[in-house]
């Protein structure tokens, strides 16, 4: 016993020196070399951008109380080398990643460095949008990661259902409200030549598995169902704070077995769960169109015969069951947008430089341009940016010139509410009152309880990526061999539920829901609820 009692205290002190050590980052001290050394600079993600992005660069140096030496590399070998930049201005790292380099001690905790004094462009938006800050507070209190918050909900909502209208007019058809009126469409553009060259060569309906704007969740919509696949979403449903696993709901049955019937039929694309990138945006470019329905953002995709297509109201399963369309949980706030490491010699400094990026009249900047003749604004009047005629430079929309000429990697940074500063410090245009009118007729069928993206402990980090492995591949492997009509979902479903269960999902809906009980948590103390 006493043998035991000396192991355990031995141990008990290799473990706090340990901890120790890595509470200093494993052993990397901060440098007392008197500059910042930052990884995201000189590193832009379109190679295309490199002289906006030394603009950016240069501008955003200059604010630093200390001189800016930038680390370019790859960003795992440089954090496996253990010599860490000072800090990190990039989306580099998942949820999994940041909490595993926080409990180590690699990451360090912002919030004391997060007051009025210090930072107040941060300060005041974590007071105005506390989700900002809930969504990037760590399970044990503390965050590690630079907040986002555009404040914009338009731009949240995913996909919408894009149509042909000329074939409808062409064809005598109307609208489609439900599956079967759908189908009929759907049918309708396979044997009669919508397109008009001779050829059947139409796919009447289309979306891209692996897409970001496009995906095949979006059917379940249909069923009053919202989710998507994803890194972080991960078929995920929120209904009056319960979270839910949508592959396991028989909603998700239902969608697989209108897929696969469409796919028997040859109305879906017969690619749609192997194509690649380029496979797929050489269909949406074709020319004669040969898309007749598919989800996608509120940018119209089909770049050659744009004026055929046009958004639709969502549909219902069977004309009674309310749609709901899934909005991306960007719209509580962003996190891993950047972080300080042990390594830095004055993190309060560090966050004062970082807080600069977080004033409006930088994010306008760095989201929408900057001021000057070749910028995308020409002038500041009345403390209101004023665009400049995009023609002068050389392009035919405002949305497309500011796309195009600011930095997308330095863009993420800011904070902006959208309905209060949209037309009173930066001037209102087309490409988003365009967007308006789409969202006006989805937002009765958004559903508003998204599955927030919250932090893990680091301990369920490391379980739900191992649990997720194994239960994805179950539910990618039989919604392909479903589709594909390899096998029958009805057939397979009460075995399908089984193996899941074996596998692990009731650990990982518990973690979920723990997980989301301590974000709902945060957030409603920071409310006052």
């Amino acid at each position: 016993m006493k043998k035991s009692i000396s192991l355990g205290l031995v141990l008990a002190m290799v473990l706090t020196m340990a901890v120790a050590l890595t509470g200093c980052g494993g052993g990397n001290q901060a440098k007392n070399d008197g500059v910042f050394t930052v990884y995201g600079f000189g590193n832009p993600v379109d190679a295309s951008q490199e002289d906006i992005a030394e603009k950016y660069e240069k501008i955003w140096i200059e604010k630093c109380e200390y001189p800016v030496e930038p680390i370019i590399g790859d960003f795992k070998m440089i954090m496996a080398s253990g010599d860490y930049p000072d800090i990190i201005v990039s989306r580099e790292m998942d949820d999994a990643t940041v909490s595993k380099y926080a409990a180590q001690g690699i990451l360090i905790p912002l919030d004391e460095y997060i007051t009025e004094e210090n930072t107040p462009n941060i300060w005041k938006m974590f007071q105005e949008t506390p989700s900002a800050k809930a969504v990037i507070t760590n399970p044990d209190g503390h965050i590690y990661s630079f907040p986002n918050y555009k404040g914009n909900i338009v731009d949240y909502v995913e996909t919408y259902w894009w149509i042909n209208d000329n074939w409808l007019q062409k064809l005598g058809l109307k609208d489609p409200t439900t599956i079967d009126e759908l189908t009929e469409v759907l049918r309708a553009f396979k044997t009669k030549d919508p397109n008009g060259n001779g050829k059947a060569d139409e796919i009447p309906f289309a979306f891209h598995n692996t897409g970001s704007a496009s995906f095949p969740e979006t059917l379940l919509s249909c069923w009053g169902v919202s989710t998507k696949f994803g890194t972080y979403d991960s078929y995920l449903n929120v209904r009056d704070g319960e979270v839910r696993f949508t592959p396991m709901m028989d909603e998700w049955k239902e969608m697989i077995k209108v897929y696969a019937s469409w796919y028997k039929e040859g109305l879906l694309d017969i690619e749609c769960l192997s194509q690649e990138n380029n496979a797929w945006y050489s269909k949406l470019a074709a020319n004669p169109p040969i898309i007749g329905c598919t989800f996608y953002t509120a940018q119209n995709p089909f770049e050659t015969a744009a004026d055929q297509y046009k958004i639709i109201l969502p549909i219902s399963a069977d004309g009674k069951i309310k749609p709901q369309i899934h909005l991306h949980p960007g719209v509580n706030g962003g996190k891993n947008e950047g972080h300080i490491t042990s390594a830095c010699e004055d993190p309060a400094a560090a966050m004062r430089w970082i807080d600069t990026w977080f004033s409006k009249e930088a994010t306008i900047e760095n989201w929408f341009g900057l001021v000057g003749e070749n910028e995308p604004f020409a002038k500041i009047e009345d403390g209101m940016y004023k665009w400049n005629d995009p023609e002068k430079l050389g392009y035919s929309s405002i949305g497309e010139m500011y796309t195009n000429e600011t930095y997308s990697l330095v863009a993420r940074f800011g904070y902006l509410q959208w309905d209060k500063d949209r037309g009173t410090l930066f001037e209102d245009c087309e490409a988003f009152q365009a967007k308006d009118k789409v969202y006006e007729m989805y937002k009765p069928y958004i559903d508003f309880q998204t599955w927030p993206r919250p932090y893990y402990a680091p301990e369920d980090a490391t379980r739900i990526a191992n649990l997720q492995t194994d239960i994805f591949n179950i539910v990618e492997e039989n919604k392909a061999d479903w589709i594909l009509g390899r096998s029958d979902v009805e057939k397979d479903w009460e075995k399908y539920l089984k193996e899941l269960e074996n596998i692990g999902t009731d650990e990982y809906m518990e973690i979920l829901q723990r997980t989301y009980d301590v974000y709902q948590g945060v957030l409603d103390e920071l409310t006052g609820k």
